[in-house]
């Protein structure tokens, strides 16, 4: 499901501050994982001989 940016401002729109919080640190989790995950290739990248 893709959503616009438009649509995910509406949507941020009607939480709360509670709310907001818990969507801010998930999308913080899942940079981290990504960074993570993006390294990690990066890194088995190098190691793989090149013909």
């Amino acid at each position: 499901m893709y959503l616009t940016k438009e649509e995910i401002y509406m949507m941020l729109l009607h939480l709360n501050d509670e709310q907001l919080v818990k969507v801010y640190h998930y999308i913080n989790r899942l940079q981290k994982e990504q960074k993570i995950t993006s390294s990690l290739d990066v890194n088995t990248d190098s190691k793989t001989p090149k013909e």
